[in-house]
């Protein structure tokens, strides 16, 4: 009869070490949480791109974008994330990875147009190496906290604004009018 051969005690503490090691090597390769930002940087940037074309969509129904009494209040408020009170523009209206509803500037020409006639949709990209990622122009300074990438109506005034508080503003709404408009 053969005699069988037990595993030490050392034996198995150098298999897992040496699975430690290479487990340790795995994740500084994929770094898993980059990953995941990168994941949810993706999604808010294609998120941002199909509520571009929903404003432009309504734009071209309505002669404006959105205002705030009618959809805008809804589009701050974290209850309706992924719920169709946009239809038939958004199927479900898109929030954050984070849960949070996205910034949205909305903008008019003059003191006395309610009518939005341009608009800025920003989000806070995590990838702080992602080629996309801007400064916000005019409104960096007030969005500095807020946002590093962001899409706009075509129209998008390239002076610095006038903002304008008043009692629909919130910190996620800002109502502009540009100057001399």
């Amino acid at each position: 009869m053969k005699k069988q051969k037990a595993i030490s005690l050392v034996e198995i503490i150098i298999v897992i070490a040496i699975l430690m090691i290479l487990l340790v090597i795995a994740l500084g390769i994929f770094k898993p949480a980059a990953m995941v930002n990168r994941a949810q940087d993706a999604e808010r940037k294609a998120d941002l791109d199909r509520i571009k074309i929903a404003f432009e969509d309504y734009y071209n129904d309505k002669g404006c974008y959105p205002n705030y009494n009618e959809y805008l209040h809804k589009m701050f408020d974290e209850a309706y994330c992924d719920k169709d009170f946009f239809k038939p523009w958004m199927n479900k209206w898109p929030c954050d990875p984070d849960g949070k509803p996205y910034p949205i500037i909305v903008g008019v020409g003059s003191e006395t147009e309610i009518c939005p006639k341009f608009f800025k949709i920003m989000a806070k990209l995590e990838n702080k190496g992602d080629p996309h990622l801007y400064n916000q122009g005019p409104i960096e300074e007030e969005f500095a906290n807020v946002a590093n990438y962001s899409v706009s109506s075509p129209n998008y005034p390239n002076i610095p604004p006038t903002i304008i508080v008043d009692a629909t503003s919130t910190p996620m709404l800002t109502d502009i009018r540009t100057q001399g408009g």
